[in-house]
C-alpha cells in the first residue's frame, strides 16, 4: 500500500460527495454549474468535480482539497461510542453504513468538471469600475502598488481580497454603508489583506481595515512598505504577519489599529502585542479592567516602568483634586482609574489597567518604550482614524515623519 493511501482510498475516488454531505446533514447553500456550497456548524465548504473524482475544501483553505473519508473522519471525531471504539473503526463503520444505504448511486446535482486547483473565490470578481467610487478609492486605483488590492462583484460592491497563511485567496471584505465587513460567507478570521509587495521591503504596517490602510497609503505613499489589514487579531493572522516579515526580510513592524473611538484602536494594539510577544505578555479582560502579565528578568527595566506607573497614578490624584476643587480624595474612585502593579519573586509583573483610553494609551506607550525591541512600534493618526485624516488633509506627497506619528503620552 502507498504511504499516502489508506483503506478508503479507492472508494474516495468514486463517492458522490454531494450525496454524502446531505447524508451527514450538511446544508446546501448555493448551487452553480461549477461548484456546490454547503454549510455546517457555521463553516462553509465547496464541493467540486474533477477528472479524478469529487473533492471538497473549506472556504478558509481552498488549497487543501479533501475527500469523502475526510468528511466522515471529521463527523466521527465528535462521536463517542459506548464500546469505546477507535477512530479508525468509527470511520470504517460510518463509511460502510453510507455505502450500504443505497444513496451513492445517482448524483443529486450535476457539476461541470473543473481543475484540481479550482478556487471559487477567484471567479467572483468582475471588471473593476472606478466610476461612482469615493475619492479615496479613485486615488488608490492610480497608484500601482494598490491597483490589484481591490475588486468588484457583479452587483458593483467593492471587494478587498483576503489571503490565508498559504497566501491563497480565501475570501473578501466588502465596503458597505456600515463600514468594511466580511463579504457574504467569507471567513475574515483566517485571512489578511495587503498592498503590493515592493522589490525591497523595509517595514510592515498593520491596520484594522483595508480602508484605513488605503487612507494612510494614499496620503503618505510610503516607500519600501507593505500595508496590511487584520480585521481579526488571532494566532492565524499573526502567523501570516510573521511569515511576511521573514520572507520579505522587513526590519520593522508598525501597529496602527484604529476604530470609531481611540480606545478601540488601543485595544487592538494590545491584542497584537499579546500575539507577537505571547511568552512575555499575557492579556485578558473583565468588564472594567484589563489584566496584563509582563515578564522581564531585568530589574532595572521594572524599576523604570514602576516609576512611570506611579507618576501616572499621582496624576490621577492631582487632577481629581483640581477638578473637584478639594484637598481630599474619594479613594475608591481614584483607585478605579489608577493602574495597580506588583511583581512576583519569579519576575512576573501583574498590572490591572482600567478600561479607559488614557490608561490604555499609557500602557501601550510605556510597554513599547521599556519592553519591546525597536523593531516594533505603534503609529497613530492625528484624527480618530486614518480615513478621517485623509478626508481632512487630502493627498500628501511629503516625506513621512514617523517620529511625529509614533504614539506618545
Amino acid at each position: 500500500m502507498k504511504i499516502d493511501s489508506h483503506y478508503w482510498s479507492d472508494t474516495d475516488q468514486t463517492v458522490l460527495l454531494m450525496n454524502l454531505f446531505e447524508y451527514l446533514h450538511f446544508t446546501l447553500e448555493e448551487e452553480t454549474t461549477q461548484y456546490l456550497r454547503y454549510s455546517k456548524e457555521r463553516k462553509h465548504y465547496i464541493v467540486i468535480h474533477t477528472d479524478s473524482g469529487y473533492y471538497y475544501y473549506s472556504c478558509a483553505h481552498p488549497e487543501e482539497k479533501l475527500r469523502a473519508s475526510d468528511s466522515i473522519a471529521s463527523f466521527c471525531s465528535g462521536i463517542v461510542t459506548r464500546d469505546d471504539s477507535s477512530i479508525w473503526e468509527r470511520i470504517t463503520r460510518k463509511y460502510e453504513e453510507y455505502l450500504a444505504s443505497g444513496l451513492d448511486t445517482t448524483p443529486k446535482h450535476i457539476l461541470a468538471k473543473v481543475a484540481y486547483d479550482f478556487n471559487h473565490f477567484e471567479i467572483i470578481p468582475t471588471t473593476m469600475q472606478g466610476v461612482g467610487l469615493m475619492s479615496l478609492y479613485q486615488e488608490a486605483l492610480t497608484i500601482p502598488a494598490l491597483a490589484n488590492t481591490m475588486a468588484m462583484d457583479s452587483e458593483g460592491h467593492l471587494l478587498f481580497p483576503l489571503y490565508n497563511d498559504e497566501n491563497v485567496l480565501c475570501g473578501y471584505l466588502c465596503d458597505t454603508p456600515m463600514g468594511v465587513e466580511p463579504y457574504t460567507y467569507s471567513n475574515h478570521i483566517s485571512g489578511i489583506w495587503y498592498t503590493g509587495i515592493p522589490k525591497k521591503t523595509d517595514q510592515l504596517i498593520l491596520f484594522s481595515t483595508p480602508q484605513e490602510a488605503l487612507a494612510f497609503y494614499v496620503q503618505y505613499q510610503p516607500q519600501n512598505t507593505i500595508c496590511m489589514a487584520c480585521t481579526s487579531i488571532n494566532y492565524t493572522t499573526n502567523t501570516i504577519v510573521t511569515k511576511f516579515k521573514k520572507v520579505t526580510k522587513a526590519k520593522k513592524v508598525w501597529f496602527s489599529f484604529t476604530g470609531n473611538t481611540p480606545i478601540q484602536g488601543y485595544m487592538m494594539d494590545l491584542q497584537q502585542i499579546a500575539q507577537m510577544n505571547a511568552l512575555d505578555f499575557m492579556l485578558n479582560s473583565t468588564d472594567q479592567y484589563l489584566r496584563v502579565v509582563l515578564r522581564t528578568p531585568d530589574t532595572v527595566v521594572f524599576s523604570k516602568f514602576y516609576r512611570k506607573v506611579q507618576a501616572f497614578n499621582e496624576s490621577i490624584v492631582t487632577y481629581y483634586k483640581k477638578y473637584n476643587k478639594t484637598k481630599s480624595v474619594y479613594q475608591d474612585l481614584v483607585n478605579k482609574y489608577s493602574i495597580s502593579i506588583k511583581q512576583t519573586e519569579v519576575g512576573d509583573i501583574y498590572c490591572r489597567v482600567p478600561i479607559e483610553a488614557s490608561a490604555i494609551k499609557f500602557m501601550i506607550c510605556n510597554y513599547q518604550k521599556h519592553f519591546l525591541p525597536n523593531t516594533i512600534g505603534v503609529l497613530k493618526p492625528q484624527e480618530v482614524n486614518w480615513y478621517r485624516d485623509f478626508t481632512k488633509n487630502g493627498k500628501k506627497k511629503s516625506t513621512i515623519d514617523y517620529k511625529t506619528l509614533k504614539i506618545a503620552v
